[in-house]
């Protein structure tokens, strides 16, 4: 066999492995669409003991799951709040069984009313239910619980966007303010003043002991040692303007999202500082509000269509969970791509000796 046909079999053998490894990824990137009418979810988490995702709605006040395959049921639906007030953050926290909600009563003319409860993932039985309103929120002040994250002891962090400080529960359900220091209210405002109030945001837990938090006003990424409360500002170049809902890879890397973007952010000194690696726009009509990691690798944001639900005329029946990838990512961490570059090594090592064998074996005849 001459070397032009080998050369031409070896091209022809990784044209289609690399088309049906692109086939493969655009039908991996294809949105999760559910029919949930009128629920607009703002929230959600992957629920990896039952195979399925949880979402809260903004504007029914429920938690409901939807499978992989978009089959949509009803979790909770509790009577203390559902029908007054939105779930804006969701949590599943797999270690104790339970899913955790972020409670929130949007309607402005109403008393404050801010809580955390939570529920058995197996039994959707409520094992917690604490309000928040009335802790470390003056009379007459505004408070808005907005997300939460999970620490390995089972502690419970929450952001309070109007009063710019981070709540804590304990597993049994004591609330206290957690961190409350003025370099929270001290940061500069990027975003225009209509939202200039909206504060800290979405929040993760570092297993090295510390919270990263986001502020959409300002785009800061804040710092927060779980031992000292001490609060510190991560070192960027880039402000994450509007930035809401934030999640941690298996990898380290944070990824955050706004209505307009998500960004990839890395840091080489335990969070000190950090870089944005790579962005992905999205349609701000869209309203991104949440972004959850299924299985270690897949990247899913919600959009949430909130702007839909304020026109009374619109009856939106469908919602979708969007898997997006980020170009590093691509690059350096599936282990699809890694066994990729594996195989076209070896096989690109079988031609060359199979080539070279051949030209010895020619030189001998000649």
């Amino acid at each position: 066999m001459s070397m032009k046909l080998h050369t031409w079999m070896g091209f022809i053998f990784l044209s289609i492995l690399v088309s049906c490894l692109t086939v493969k990824a655009k039908e991996s990137l294809q949105p999760l669409i559910f029919k949930a009418p009128l629920a607009y979810p703002e929230s959600f988490d992957w629920d990896p003991s039952h195979g399925r995702f949880l979402l809260g709605s903004i504007t029914s006040g429920s938690i409901f799951s939807v499978s992989p395959a978009g089959n949509v049921e009803e979790f909770v639906n509790d009577d203390d709040y559902a029908g007054t007030a939105a779930v804006l953050g969701i949590h599943v926290d797999l270690p104790r069984n339970r899913v955790i909600a972020a409670v929130q009563n949007m309607n402005a003319s109403d008393a404050p009313y801010s809580a955390v409860a939570a529920y058995e993932l197996d039994t959707k039985k409520r094992i917690m239910f604490t309000e928040l309103h009335h802790v470390g929120v003056q009379e007459g002040e505004k408070c808005m619980v907005n997300d939460v994250t999970v620490d390995r002891a089972g502690n419970a962090y929450l952001t309070n966007s109007y009063g710019d400080f981070v709540w804590k529960v304990t597993v049994d359900g004591m609330p206290s303010v957690f961190a409350q220091d003025t370099i929270f209210s001290s940061q500069p405002v990027v975003v225009d003043s209509s939202v200039a109030w909206w504060g800290l945001n979405g929040l993760a837990y570092h297993t090295e002991g510390y919270l990263l938090v986001v502020q959409s006003y300002s785009g800061t990424v804040f710092k927060v040692d779980l031992e000292s409360a001490k609060v510190d500002v991560v070192n960027m170049k880039e402000q994450l303007a509007s930035a809401d809902g934030v999640v941690l890879q298996s990898n380290g890397a944070l990824v955050a999202v706004s209505p307009e973007k998500a960004w990839l952010l890395e840091s080489k000194d335990n969070w000190e500082s950090a870089m944005v690696t790579d962005i992905i726009p999205f349609d701000p009509l869209d309203s991104i509000t949440a972004v959850a990691i299924r299985d270690q690798y897949q990247i899913y944001v919600l959009p949430s269509f909130i702007s839909d639900s304020i026109d009374e005329e619109n009856h939106r029946e469908e919602f979708l969970l969007r898997e997006i990838d980020f170009l590093k990512e691509s690059d350096g961490d599936d282990p699809l791509w890694i066994g990729l570059i594996i195989v076209v090594f070896i096989l690109v090592m079988l031609a060359w000796r199979v080539h070279t064998s051949q030209l010895y074996k020619n030189k001998r005849k000649v």
